[in-house]
């Protein structure tokens, strides 16, 4: 004699691309985008470039875990920032180049 399993219909829809890609910008922490705010005021709304390393420590300092900064993506706000003007652009070293990870910030007018 076999047990009959009662199914329930799935209620759950799979996100779309664009809904998964909010829903990830929704999980930024305020602290993390106060940090770069505080840097932009900084440059009065003019071109600028911040730093990867300082955005890290600064997020350290306000007690976010640095290894879920990266783990969870919170430094992945470059679209989320173009929705309000700007356009951002990351450049991290090549191997065998050297210099620091960072985010140019570039107005759009």
């Amino acid at each position: 004699m076999r047990a009959t399993i009662e199914r329930k219909l799935v209620t759950t829809k799979p996100l779309t691309p664009k809904e998964a890609h909010a829903a990830h910008e929704a999980n930024i922490p305020d602290e993390i985008i106060n940090i770069v705010n505080t840097r932009l005021k900084v440059a009065a709304g003019k071109q600028c470039v911040i730093y990867q390393d300082d955005v890290v420590k600064a997020g350290v300092k306000a007690g976010l875990d640095r290894q879920q900064i990266f783990d969870d993506g919170w430094l992945n706000f470059e679209s989320y920032y173009g929705q309000y003007g700007w356009t951002v652009r990351y450049d991290k070293p090549g191997f065998n180049e050297s210099g620091r990870a960072h985010w140019e910030f570039i107005p759009i007018e």
